[in-house]
């Protein structure tokens, strides 16, 4: 690689991070955001509700995907920050078309996993939803959201 080609990436790396709207935090090729607030994740997600001011799609953005530890550890260090503890938070995936098939909200491969001890289990009843922060994943079925823009 030469050095035309990395000024080259440089720059896409920050007009890229400059895509991000204000508040987010650029990691990899997405934008993130924390917010500390208590909804079920559907609402999380889609935000069904005239008096929800923060939620996902009306933001243009899903609940987030992630795709390796290293972004895990990313979005839990940026929860951390906003909310000085690691809360139970929402992430995207559930599987409601089919019990454990599970899926991305943004449309992404579900190709990385990193569940709790035992999970998924559904212990309890029917969970479709995934939450962070137990340890590694669990599934539940309604708390905090963590969105994700492209």
């Amino acid at each position: 690689m030469d050095a035309n080609q990395n000024q080259t990436e440089g720059e896409l790396e920050r007009v890229a991070r400059s895509s991000c709207p204000a508040g987010w935090s650029f990691h990899g090729s997405r934008c993130f955001i924390f917010y500390n607030s208590q909804k079920t994740w559907i609402l999380a997600e889609s935000g069904f509700s005239l008096l929800l001011q923060q939620h996902c799609l009306t933001l243009g953005a899903n609940l987030a995907s992630i795709h390796s530890l290293e972004e895990y550890q990313f979005i839990q260090e940026m929860v951390k920050g906003s909310s000085g503890g690691f809360p139970p938070t929402w992430i995207g995936g559930f599987d409601t078309a089919q019990n454990r098939l599970w899926f991305w909200s943004d449309g992404s491969r579900f190709d990385y996993q990193l569940w709790n001890s035992g999970e998924p289990n559904n212990y309890g009843g029917r969970k479709p939803c995934i939450e962070m922060n137990y340890g590694g994943w669990t599934v539940k079925l309604t708390q905090t959201a963590t969105g994700t823009k492209k």
